[in-house]
């Protein structure tokens, strides 16, 4: 008679640590409560350390191991993304390198981040919290709206209709538009490079010096995007626009907004109300938003990144 029992075995993940300083020291802590999911094969650095193991991990240099050969390759080092470089011209896999720091996540569960790396998620954003939320959990960047904000209005325009306007050419901003939109979005940024989508839509290049290279960079992310797993965040300035967001045909998204609209998938920060918080941020509902939403500046998250991410239901932190 044949045995038809089902034995689920949970997967036991390889990985190399690249780096053996401070940011290894604390990466040790977290590792202690991953030891049932998570076999270390060794730490590697570039060059050969003048020791042979560390807290009982073999160490290698770069030269003397297959990286491939591991599930992951685990960076801790502060400046990661070099390193991320540097493994990918050593024929690394994209996927295969994340960051040390994914592990202080609160929550965290590796075999929900293995999923968020495999569903490659295109994340569309209004302001810089969608290109932070790729960097601190260490994902390769899917979208092209990064390092670049766009007014409310423009902005649900574009995810309403967002594969029209991936097709449509990004262009400079014609100088004849500049009074107009200095009242649009603020004094502030007339002299920041600024382009247009479907000669409707404003985007604004605060974070780029030379609108040419800022428009190589949107082309280039937006031949990555994922159509088939996208989100949306969006910083919400006002009630209407709120409302709108509710509306959209994405189902996967979160509006963060200083009023509670008893909106579902709008998080309300009641916080903002503090006018100590107000002035510590210099107004700027926007720069508090990115900090708020991402455990930075001494605030706790009201969200789960990686559920959300994955389209869990219980994404939620605070209720």
């Amino acid at each position: 008679m044949s045995n038809n029992r089902i034995i689920n075995i949970e997967k036991k993940y390889k990985i190399y640590i690249y780096g053996a300083g401070n940011m290894y020291n604390r990466l040790s802590d977290y590792l202690r409560f991953q030891r049932n999911r998570i076999i270390v094969l060794g730490i590697v650095t570039t060059t050969k350390l003048p020791y042979y193991t560390i807290d009982g991990y073999n160490c290698f240099s770069v030269n003397e191991v297959d990286l491939n050969e591991a599930d992951f390759v685990v960076v801790a080092i502060e400046k990661w993304e070099e390193i991320r470089d540097f493994l990918l011209k050593k024929g690394v896999l994209r996927k295969k390198i994340i960051r040390d720091k994914v592990f202080e996540l609160p929550n965290f569960d590796i075999e929900e981040y293995v999923e968020l790396i495999n569903s490659r998620v295109t994340i569309f954003s209004n302001y810089c919290l969608g290109g932070m939320l790729y960097h601190e959990l260490g994902l390769e960047i899917l979208s092209p709206t990064i390092n670049m904000f766009c007014t409310g209005k423009d902005y649900l325009e574009f995810l309403e209709n967002y594969e029209y306007y991936l097709d449509c050419e990004m262009k400079e901003l014609s100088s004849d538009c500049d009074r107009e939109l200095s009242q649009k979005i603020g004094e502030v940024y007339a002299s920041v490079p600024k382009g247009i989508l479907g000669e409707k839509l404003v985007w604004v290049f605060n974070h780029d010096v030379d609108l040419s290279e800022a428009i190589v960079k949107w082309n280039i992310r937006k031949n990555r995007v994922n159509k088939q797993n996208v989100v949306a965040i969006m910083i919400i300035h006002s009630e209407e626009d709120a409302y709108q967001f509710e509306k959209l045909s994405i189902k996967r998204k979160i509006g963060i907004y200083y009023k509670d609209l008893h909106i579902k998938q709008v998080i309300y920060c009641p916080e903002w109300n503090d006018i100590q918080i107000r002035d510590r941020f210099g107004g700027s509902w926007h720069s508090y938003a990115n900090n708020y939403m991402l455990d930075t500046k001494g605030f706790a998250s009201p969200i789960n990144w990686i559920k959300f991410l994955l389209g869990k239901e219980d994404y939620i932190r605070r209720i």
